[in-house]
């Protein structure tokens, strides 16, 4: 129960990280791609969501919080489901819930898999 007994509405979602192979939307002089963000990214790390257009389509950068760089968007598949459970960004708390590497035909470990969990906690209408 919430504040004078109201109830808070609590809004869950887990999502796929996708992109994993483009260079960073919010690059710097560390990171420039993703694949390099993500190297240094763990799970358990604190991610925010940046709304951006790609297309002429709404799109959502998925933000490392403790690095300040993107490692990855999004999929466009779970965007209609994503704005509908968070219709703004405010508030929203989110980490990264899983990540996995997988090596590759040159020997070098790339990340193939990822999720983050998003939340929110609102007030009811």
């Amino acid at each position: 129960m919430g504040l004078f007994g109201h109830r808070r509405k609590y809004t869950v979602m887990y999502v796929d990280i996708a992109g994993f192979s483009k260079k960073c939307k919010y690059k710097t002089e560390k990171y420039y791609w993703r694949q390099d963000a993500l190297e240094d990214s763990k799970e358990g790390d604190s991610v925010s969501i940046k709304k951006f257009s790609y297309q002429k389509q709404p799109a959502y950068a998925i933000i490392n919080n403790r690095i300040g760089v993107d490692i990855g968007v999004i999929p466009a598949k779970d965007i209609p489901e994503f704005e509908k459970r968070f219709p703004d960004l405010a508030d929203i708390e989110g980490s990264i819930d899983l990540l996995q590497k997988e090596t590759s035909a040159k020997s070098d470990e790339v990340f193939i898999d990822g999720s983050i969990k998003m939340e929110k906690w609102s007030e009811p209408k």
